[in-house]
């Protein structure tokens, strides 16, 4: 077994898959999969084809950059519904995109620019929205100055007003100690009755 492949001595197994140099063999003992990485999508892909070859059906552990919302991974329901989910990103986490305020404008920018989107198309133009929201908040607070020293003490003065298109409850948290913006997560995992991933509890405060 590959020295990056930590497998628990207790059941349920773990394996804590980092990066892409764990083995997919069920010969580990492994039930549980859990993914540290900024591309998850691309490591339960990899991962689940190398374990049906086996007949191993391994449940994974995933957050937010895996795109489950729009199946980024490109699976079948099957292997959908061995995947549960912590996330902060509607767009990314579940199939039915953000309806908040900042989420319903950013889509009316794009469809009046753009046209039509499909799913990951549209999940990824929330991320753009964000990026220039952001931009938008701290010029706003700065009254139009955007020397760094100003523009990032607005930032960091924005508190929890900003409303952003792409975090959970479009809620958002920034101050000098906390910079990464969201407020919330939750839970998500797969509902065979609509073959769509949703959020299976309310949002919880991240710390």
């Amino acid at each position: 077994m590959n020295e990056n492949c930590f497998v628990k001595s207790n059941q349920p197994a773990v394996c804590v898959w980092y990066p892409i140099t764990c083995a997919a063999t069920s010969s580990t003992g492994a039930d549980r999969m859990i993914f540290v990485s900024g591309f998850e999508q691309v490591g339960v892909q990899f991962f689940e084809k190398q374990a049906a070859s086996q007949g191993w059906k391994p449940h994974y552990a995933v957050t937010s950059p895996a795109g489950t919302g729009y199946n980024d991974m490109q699976l079948g329901d099957e292997a959908l519904s061995r995947i549960q989910g912590v996330g902060w990103r509607p767009a990314k986490d579940v199939t039915q995109l953000p309806t908040t305020p900042a989420a319903s404008r950013c889509k009316s920018l794009f469809r009046q620019y753009s046209g039509a989107l499909d799913r990951a198309n549209e999940s990824a133009s929330f991320s753009l929205c964000e990026a220039f929201f952001f931009l938008e908040a701290g010029l706003e607070r700065s009254s139009g100055r955007s020397d760094p020293a100003t523009l990032t003490a607005a930032w960091n003065g924005l508190g929890t007003s900003f409303a952003s298109p792409l975090e959970l409850a479009g809620a958002t948290s920034f101050a000098p100690g906390h910079k990464d913006g969201p407020r919330y997560f939750s839970t998500y995992s797969f509902i065979t009755g609509c073959s769509c991933f949703r959020y299976t509890g309310g949002p919880r405060a991240l710390a």
